[in-house]
């Protein structure tokens, strides 16, 4: 009997060290490499990894938040409200970086960027995304000033006051 004892807990120790040399194995992988990850949140929210980068939507199915790359391959920030309108837009563009940002109504109400030759600027909208200032970098067309430069419009985007870093225009 004791013969028989010691067998079988010589073979429950074997099964246990064979389970536990399986289950040491490292937990680390060199690469995953899925179409797209989709994690289910608690709340009825979810967040999509994919291709073209992270999406989050809130518990109505409404995106919120995009990270990562429009058509044209510059990357971006997109961050909507929970109806899924736009709020506010981090991008790189062409000449350089942009930030816009929207109204509920979806009127862009400011716009902080880098013009086609390289120069900053700000412009303000009112509520009906008609631009009304613009603090930017004077640029005549045919060549770059590169003064600094303050524009007041009405109501309707008409310039009313101009006036740059030499001197005023109008």
């Amino acid at each position: 009997m004791k013969n028989y004892f010691t067998g079988f807990f010589t073979a429950m120790c074997l099964t246990g060290s064979l389970f536990i040399l399986m289950g040491s194995r490292s937990q680390f992988h060199q690469d995953i490499i899925a179409n797209s990850i989709i994690v289910p949140n608690s709340d009825g929210s979810m967040t999509i990894l994919d291709g073209n980068g992270i999406t989050t939507y809130n518990d109505e199915g409404k995106v919120v938040s995009t990270l990562g790359k429009k058509n044209d391959e510059q990357g971006h920030l997109l961050l909507s409200n929970k109806d899924g309108n736009t709020m506010c837009y981090l991008g790189s563009g062409s000449y350089g970086g942009t930030l816009l940002t929207y109204n509920i109504r979806g009127k862009e109400t400011s716009q902080l960027g880098t013009g086609k030759r390289s120069h900053g600027g700000l412009m303000i909208y009112n509520r009906n995304g008609i631009n009304v200032a613009e603090l930017t970098t004077f640029d005549n067309g045919d060549y770059f000033r590169g003064d600094g430069g303050l524009i007041l419009n009405d109501r309707n985007g008409e310039d009313v006051w101009v006036q740059d870093g030499r001197k005023e225009i109008k």
